[in-house]
C-alpha cells in the first residue's frame, strides 16, 4: 500500500506534471506527500565565468533556499488544490544522492519525478537524475513523462 509519496521537484513543466499525477494517485489513498526540492550550488560556476563565486556560504545557501521557495510554490498549490496532505522538504547537495538519502530516511513508498528537468547539455553533464533514481532509490520509481 502507498502510504507516503515524495514528489520531486525542479520548478519545470515536468516535474509540474509529475506533481498532477501525484495530486491525482494520492488523495484517493489518502497518501502523504513530501514536496522536495534540492538546491545544488554552482560550485563550478567560476569555470564558465569572469565573474568571482561568493565567498560568504550562508549568502548562496540563503539564495538556494529563495530558488527552492518558487520551485516548489507551483507544485505546492496543485497538491492543495487536490486536498493533499503534503510538506515540503528542502535539501542542499547533489540531487540524486539527496533524494536518495531523503526517500530512506522518509521511508517512503514511492518516489515520483518528471523525466525531463534539465536541457541536453546540462543532463549530459550531470547524468539524468530520474535515470539515477531508478537505478538506486529503495522503493519503486514513478517517471512522469
Amino acid at each position: 500500500m502507498i502510504r507516503k509519496i515524495l514528489l520531486c521537484t525542479d520548478g519545470s513543466e515536468g516535474a509540474l506534471r509529475a506533481a498532477r499525477t501525484v495530486a491525482d494517485l494520492a488523495r484517493p489513498l489518502r497518501a502523504e506527500v513530501v514536496l522536495a526540492s534540492v538546491f545544488s550550488p554552482p560550485v563550478g560556476a567560476a569555470l564558465w565565468t569572469n565573474e568571482p563565486l561568493p565567498l560568504n556560504v550562508e549568502d548562496v545557501l540563503h539564495s538556494g533556499e529563495s530558488v527552492r521557495t518558487v520551485l516548489t510554490k507551483e507544485s505546492a498549490a496543485i497538491l492543495a488544490a487536490a486536498g493533499v496532505t503534503y510538506r515540503i522538504s528542502v535539501e542542499t547537495g547533489d540531487p540524486v544522492q539527496s533524494i536518495l538519502d531523503l526517500a530512506q530516511r522518509e521511508e517512503v513508498d514511492l518516489v515520483v519525478v518528471g523525466s525531463r528537468g534539465l536541457g541536453g547539455f546540462q543532463s549530459l553533464l550531470l547524468g539524468s537524475v530520474s535515470d539515477s533514481l531508478a537505478h538506486n532509490a529503495p522503493c519503486p520509481v514513478l517517471i512522469v513523462r
